[in-house]
């Protein structure tokens, strides 16, 4: 197994800042991968099954989203 894109951030954000930055970014990754994991066990990732409308709805929002970004 290669290192991920996860590795090269944690590499890269502890050779330009410090160990501190390193073991933060490692932290924060680790409440990223938590949170994800825990929406998916309760069903929270997939909107479609939930209903039609509200996949359209935050379909419609990334969009607004992504448009405000490149604003």
């Amino acid at each position: 197994m290669s290192p991920g894109p996860s590795f090269v951030m944690v590499i890269r954000n502890t050779l330009i800042g410090s160990r501190f930055h390193g073991i933060v970014s490692i932290v924060n990754h680790a409440l990223g991968i938590g949170t994800y994991a825990l929406s998916s066990i309760t069903g929270l990732v997939n909107p479609h099954s939930r209903g039609p409308l509200i996949f359209q709805g935050l379909s419609w929002a990334g969009a607004a989203y992504l448009i405000w970004l490149g604003w």
